[in-house]
């Protein structure tokens, strides 16, 4: 279990809202963004089309089935 504290949940607001994004993607974003904090090595989702403007540039923490 990881846990995010005030300044991680600012973060991911701040990453989604600076790129014009609202709304359940900010959901998404806290996902992306607990996956990077414990060091996971992939974040598992069939939705690519919120996740994929949220996930590092390289695409590597992405897995699609």
């Amino acid at each position: 279990m990881i846990e995010l504290s005030v300044n991680d949940y600012g973060s991911a607001i701040q990453k989604v809202s600076g790129m014009g994004l609202v709304g359940g993607i900010i959901y998404d974003a806290l996902i992306v963004h607990a996956a990077e904090k414990s060091r996971a090595d992939h974040v598992l989702t069939f939705n690519e089309k919120h996740y994929r403007p949220i996930c590092p540039s390289d695409g590597s923490l992405l897995l699609i089935p």
